[in-house]
C-alpha cells in the first residue's frame, strides 16, 4: 500500500472482499487505522469510490481461491553447498549459493526438493513477512523421488505457520496454481495453469522414472519445492521443466510424496520405488480411464 494515498494502494489479499456503495468513511474503514490517518494529508479524487472498487475487483477476478491457498505456509530456502570434486576427491569445489522453495506440512516439517539442498553445508529458511533467516536441519532426503524434509528448531519460526494438506491426483484439464520464489524477485510468486498429462516421467535429479504430472503453468528456477495447489489442497510439488520447450513443467504427485513420507515415518534411510511403481501405475491408469479417485481403484 501507499500510506499517504490509501485509495491508490496496491491490492492485497486483505482487501479481497468487495464493498458495495457506502460513504468514503465506510470504505476507508476497511483500511487499517495506521494508514487511515494519512488520507487527510492528500486530496481525495472525485472517482475515489470507482478506483477503490476496481482495484478490489482486479484482485478477486484473478482467482477466487487465492484466499485459501495458504501463501503464508510457503517458505524460501537458501542453500550454501560445497560440491565434491569427482576427479580429485581429496579436494572440493568452491562454495555455491542457490535458492528454492518449500512449504510447511504436519509435525512442523518443511517439504522441498532434494536437488534444492544437495551438497549442503548450510541451509537457512525465510518465511513470508519475516526478514530473518532461520537455520534449518535436514531430516531426510529421497534422491530417487527428488524430495527432502527440513525442520527448524527455533519456536519463533513456527508462529503463524499452518501446515498444508494433501489432495489427490488431479484429472486432466484441472486448474492448478504453482506457488514459490522463482528468480526475478524476492517476494512470493503465483502462476496458474492446467493439468496437461499424467504419465511416467524420468526425474532429471538421478534419472529415475516415476509418476509425474505435466502442467502448463510457468515453473522457473527457484520454484522448485513449492506447492502446486488445487483449491486449498496440495496436489504436487514443482520440480522441473522441459528444456527447449514452452509451458511444459512437471510436478511430483501426492502418491509419490505420501510414499516418501511413509518411509520417513518408518525411519527408513533409503527410499525405494521400483516394487511400488508397477502396482501403483496400474491404479493410476484405471483412475484416468474410468475417472474415479486413484485411492478407490
Amino acid at each position: 500500500p501507499i500510506p499517504c494515498v490509501p485509495w491508490q494502494s496496491q491490492t492485497s489479499g486483505q482487501y479481497q472482499r468487495r464493498v458495495h456503495g457506502g460513504s468514503q468513511k465506510e470504505l476507508l474503514s476497511h483500511i487499517p487505522p495506521k494508514w487511515q490517518r494519512h488520507q487527510i494529508k492528500a486530496p481525495v479524487p472525485k472517482n475515489w469510490r470507482k478506483t477503490f472498487l476496481s482495484r478490489l475487483d482486479s484482485f478477486a477476478s484473478f482467482d477466487p481461491a487465492l484466499a485459501t491457498l495458504g501463501l503464508d505456509s510457503v517458505v524460501k530456502i537458501y542453500n550454501v553447498s560445497t560440491p565434491p570434486n569427482i576427479s580429485m576427491p581429496w579436494q572440493v569445489h568452491r562454495q555455491q549459493t542457490s535458492t528454492s522453495s518449500g512449504f510447511v506440512i504436519s509435525e512442523r516439517r518443511i517439504l522441498c526438493n532434494a536437488h534444492g539442498v544437495r551438497y549442503f553445508s548450510n541451509i537457512r529458511i525465510r518465511k513470508p513477512g519475516d526478514p530473518t533467516k532461520y537455520t534449518a536441519e535436514l531430516i531426510s532426503v529421497g534422491h530417487e523421488c527428488d524430495l527432502a524434509l527440513l525442520s527448524v528448531k527455533e519456536e519463533k519460526f513456527w508462529e503463524g505457520l499452518e501446515p498444508l494438506e494433501f489432495g489427490s491426483v488431479p484429472q486432466l484439464q484441472s486448474e492448478v496454481v504453482v506457488i514459490g520464489y522463482p528468480t526475478g524477485g524476492d517476494n512470493i510468486s503465483v502462476t496458474k495453469g492446467i493439468v496437461s498429462r499424467v504419465d511416467i516421467t524420468q526425474y532429471s535429479h538421478v534419472g529415475e522414472s516415476l509418476l509425474a504430472i505435466q502442467i502448463d503453468a510457468a515453473i522457473n528456477p527457484g520454484n522448485s519445492g513449492g506447492p502446486t495447489m488445487m483449491g486449498s489442497k496440495v496436489v504436487g510439488v514443482a520440480f522441473e521443466t522441459l528444456s527447449d520447450s514452452e509451458n511444459i513443467g512437471y510436478i511430483i504427485p501426492v502418491p509419490i510424496i505420501q510414499h516418501f513420507l511413509e518411509d520417513v515415518d518408518k525411519k527408513w534411510k533409503i527410499h525405494r520405488f521400483f516394487a511400488w511403481q508397477d502396482q501403483f501405475g496400474k491404479k493410476i491408469q484405471k483412475s484416468i480411464l474410468e475417472e474415479i479417485p486413484w485411492h478407490e481403484c
